[in-house]
């Protein structure tokens, strides 16, 4: 059994030494768990390539696939004008359905919560 063993590692050292250069692999060397080399001098780890970009020449970006949306129809603005007397309360309940959406006619025409409306003032109103 060692006679045999001691030929095949003889043969494969003749082998190598009468080889011409490196064979091709096998398996590309991203697979490869192992490089053995039998004989001569150590093989020199694989380099790996980096890439170098130029800063003067960057390529040119790709043409953009994606298609912008197609704008949303907007409801057309309602408004109210203000008649004396009236409070937020009152417009939201006669618009809205509902007085206690008063808060959302403030904020969208950027009244503060206790800030006075005077008659005659325009005021946007929210969507149903």
């Amino acid at each position: 059994m060692l006679a045999s063993l001691t030929l095949v590692v003889l043969s494969l050292l003749v082998a190598d030494r009468m080889s011409p250069g490196p064979l091709p692999p096998a398996v590309p060397p991203s697979d490869r768990l192992v490089r053995i080399r039998i004989g001569g001098t150590p093989a020199a780890p694989p380099r790996r390539e980096t890439a170098r970009l130029d800063p003067r020449r960057t390529p040119p970006a790709p043409p953009s696939t994606q298609v912008p949306p197609p704008p949303s129809p907007q409801a057309p603005t309602r408004t109210h004008v203000v008649a004396d007397g009236e409070t937020l309360g009152d417009i939201a309940r006669a618009h809205l359905g509902s007085w206690t959406r008063w808060e959302e006619i403030a904020k969208l025409n950027g009244l503060a919560k206790d800030a006075p409306i005077r008659k005659g003032r325009t005021l946007r109103l929210p969507a149903r």
